[in-house]
């Protein structure tokens, strides 16, 4: 008998279309980057002393690597973009109550975290309560018992405040 799972709250930070084009062509140039130094090795150690498989193999390995970590960042940034157009054309407006925020100071030039437990309410689905850590300077001065806009995809309870 199959049994379907409640959907999870999934806070998805909207990015625009520019953010997400710079990000992927940073990691493609990263990965690129990354693939033509393990070439450049093994051209290197081939033209000096012959191609060895113990040299051979970590490159390979290290491509492989370079081609995974684009790929997952490129469809990590498709599926926030798909989440911030479903947002945009299917959610609803809520309200997040914020049940307590604790901030997380960082030392060094790191931004501030601040942990949010929030209750989201509002109509098309059941009110429901969810952590998430975000960039203090994305929610300045929150404090206990605020109320900040959010907005609700009913379906799978993905938001945004």
């Amino acid at each position: 008998m199959a049994t379907t799972r409640a959907p999870r709250p999934f806070l998805v930070q909207p990015r625009g279309a520019c953010f997400t084009v710079f990000v992927s062509l940073f990691a493609a140039v990263l990965a690129l980057g990354s693939g033509g130094a393990a070439v450049f090795c093994v051209v290197s150690v081939a033209t000096v002393d012959g191609a060895t498989p113990a040299v051979v193999i970590p490159v390979v390995e290290a491509l492989v690597a370079a081609a995974f970590a684009l790929a997952m960042v490129v469809l990590f940034l498709r599926d926030n973009r798909r989440a911030t157009a479903e947002l945009a054309a299917v959610g609803v407006d809520a309200e997040a109550l914020v049940l307590s925020a604790v901030f997380s100071p960082l030392g060094g030039e790191e931004r501030p975290d601040v942990r949010l437990h929030v209750r989201i309410s509002g109509p098309g689905f059941e009110p429901f309560e969810t952590d998430n850590t975000v960039e203090a300077h994305l929610y300045p001065g929150v404090t206990e018992g605020a109320v900040l806009p959010a907005r609700v995809t009913p379906a799978n309870l993905n938001f945004s405040m």
